[in-house]
């Protein structure tokens, strides 16, 4: 598991640089920004974000989401898929 969450690092980290983001980037990011876009889309429901994330509690998701400003996130985001739709992570 370890040798694949390495090569699996490796490549967020080269699309990041594709994509002209300077910020380091993890698989352990990429699943609290999942959490948080999950969280926005379904509206708060931590439930839904949980199972989403495979977690028993409420309280073990709510870790994972970023409730703060979210206007660099967006920004990014919009450099990212510039033409291309996002779609929403609607969960149940």
């Amino acid at each position: 598991m370890k040798k694949a969450t390495s090569k699996l690092n490796k490549n967020i980290k080269m699309g990041a640089e594709k994509a002209g983001i300077t910020k380091k980037l993890s698989t352990h990011s990429s699943r609290r920004t999942l959490a948080t876009e999950a969280d926005r889309a379904n509206g708060g429901d931590l439930g839904k974000v949980g199972a989403l994330l495979g977690h028993q509690q409420r309280s073990t998701a709510k870790i994972y989401v970023d409730r703060h400003n979210s206007a660099p996130v967006d920004q990014a985001a919009d450099n990212v898929y510039k033409n291309r739709p996002i779609p929403l992570l609607k969960v149940g």
